[in-house]
């Protein structure tokens, strides 16, 4: 993947998941421990334990060469909220010839 561009992610969770039951759902994107962006409900396209992310030209042009993605979900359970987390995925991003963002 390069930066500048409007790359499409699509991760599947364990089956048996169901994330279009859950109370909200964040798709993280970090390197070293450092927070670079979350998208959540609104911003994903979701399917029973699928997951589709689609990043902006503005979002993608500050990412490092190495990215890690996570998904969090919250769910309601006999009355009680809980939290659940995917495993670490680590993402490669290559310097784009062209910096700036294209209409």
């Amino acid at each position: 993947m390069f930066t500048y561009t409007t790359p499409t992610f699509t991760m599947s969770l364990p089956e048996g998941i169901d994330l279009g039951s859950a109370d909200n759902v964040y798709v993280t994107f970090a390197t070293n421990g450092k927070h670079i962006l979350t998208k959540s409900n609104g911003d994903l396209f979701i399917r029973k334990n699928v997951i589709r992310v689609t990043l902006t030209q503005s979002e993608t042009k500050n990412f490092p060469h190495r990215v890690n993605l996570q998904v969090n979900w919250t769910y309601t359970e006999d009355g009680m909220q809980k939290r659940a987390c995917s495993n670490v995925k680590s993402l490669e991003f290559r310097n784009n010839l062209v910096e700036e963002e294209l209409v």
